[in-house]
């Protein structure tokens, strides 16, 4: 357990007297401050003056072992556990249980290793129920206002306990709905609390405590709203990222049968001589186009992207194809294909793609 520097020009001063079974100590609560996550390290830290809780005296009063509590006290001082010879470990194991000190150190002196201190949490707990109730409700405090969440809910039984007692005690209800609040319990802290306002319906306390149990059911509205319209907008990218993705994959994996291809190519050879001469202006490119588009199966290149095909009749018949071919001759040569595919049951591509594939396959 690590210990924290306290700053000085916010603490006591003075010293205070711990009766401790009736053996009284004084020390000053800084030196208890330095550890803020044990019993008396978080009673005594300078934020946690509203847990202090003296008698008519002045004193603090904790009914346990005293004749041991100078090794409690001493570990405040130096951060070691030393057990003189006539106490039992035992006992010290117990007292470091009660005030919450989690000692990793060796404690020596026994044969019975750590058995002790692991004992069941429920048997503490009944030896913590059987002192007076002052007593228990102090250290339950203590353990509500605790940064663990485990000793928070330990406190939390503790009071539950003693409102059992006493169902109707103010005291028990309001920090029984406090701790709901650590934990984020906001059902039982609101109906505890709106048992307080029933009774007394100006309680400072309980209302602003009710207050916050609001703004935090608000806040966890506001946080679940985006969540769903977030959890909604991913869902949805998902979908159509899933829907583009198969449609990516189904055109990659369009194949094109041999047998279309090397049908097309057919027809476009024969027709290779008449190509070049609708090229040089000798023959009419309409004689040219339709026997070229007819010959193509339709039973075979049915389904298939039109530009799919082009593509592989390009690179098969590129070596057949004219050389060198006029660009007016070549547009009407275009539109004239694409009217003529657009009779068929082959789909047709937009003319300027038509005339980048054809310029392609005879420039080379």
């Amino acid at each position: 357990m690590s210990s924290y520097p306290v700053d000085i020009d916010n603490h006591d001063e003075d010293p205070i007297i711990l009766n401790v079974g009736g053996v009284k100590y004084e020390v000053m609560p800084s030196t208890l401050a330095q550890y803020p996550e044990t019993l008396l390290g978080n009673i005594f830290h300078p934020n946690n003056r509203h847990l202090r809780k003296p008698d008519k005296k002045g004193e603090y009063f904790f009914d346990r072992n005293g004749a041991s509590f100078d090794v409690i006290l001493n570990y405040y001082r130096t951060g070691k556990i030393v057990i003189p010879p006539n106490v039992s470990e035992e006992i010290i194991r117990e007292e470091l249980r009660y005030f919450k000190i989690d000692y990793k150190g060796n404690l020596g002196g026994g044969s019975g290793g750590n058995s002790g201190f692991q004992s069941k949490e429920e048997d503490e707990d009944d030896k913590i129920m059987k002192q007076p109730k002052d007593q228990v409700y102090d250290y339950a405090q203590g353990l509500i206002h605790s940064t663990n969440r485990a000793d928070i809910k330990r406190g939390l039984k503790f009071i539950g306990k003693l409102r059992e007692m006493e169902p109707n005690s103010y005291l028990y209800r309001y920090s029984y709905s406090f701790a709901c609040y650590r934990l984020g319990e906001n059902v039982k802290g609101i109906q505890t609390l709106q048992e307080i306002l029933a009774t007394d319906q100006h309680n400072p306390q309980a209302k602003s405590l009710l207050t916050l149990f609001n703004d935090v059911r608000l806040s966890n509205t506001r946080n679940g709203i985006v969540m769903c319209c977030l959890a909604v907008i991913g869902i949805y990218g998902f979908i159509k990222v899933r829907k583009w993705y198969q449609l990516a994959k189904l055109l990659n994996n369009v194949s094109i049968p041999t047998s279309a291809v090397d049908a097309a190519s057919s027809a476009i050879k024969s027709v290779g001589s008449s190509v070049i001469g609708a090229a040089s202006g000798n023959i009419g490119t309409s004689s040219v186009v339709g026997p070229l588009s007819s010959s193509i199966p339709h039973t075979i290149v049915s389904n298939i992207p039109t530009e799919k095909i082009i593509n592989h009749v390009v690179e098969k018949v590129v070596t057949d194809s004219a050389t060198s071919v006029a660009n007016n001759t070549l547009n009407t040569i275009s539109e004239a294909s694409i009217n003529s595919l657009s009779q068929s049951n082959v789909q047709s591509i937009p003319i300027d793609q038509f005339n980048n594939l054809v310029s392609n396959t005879f420039s080379r």
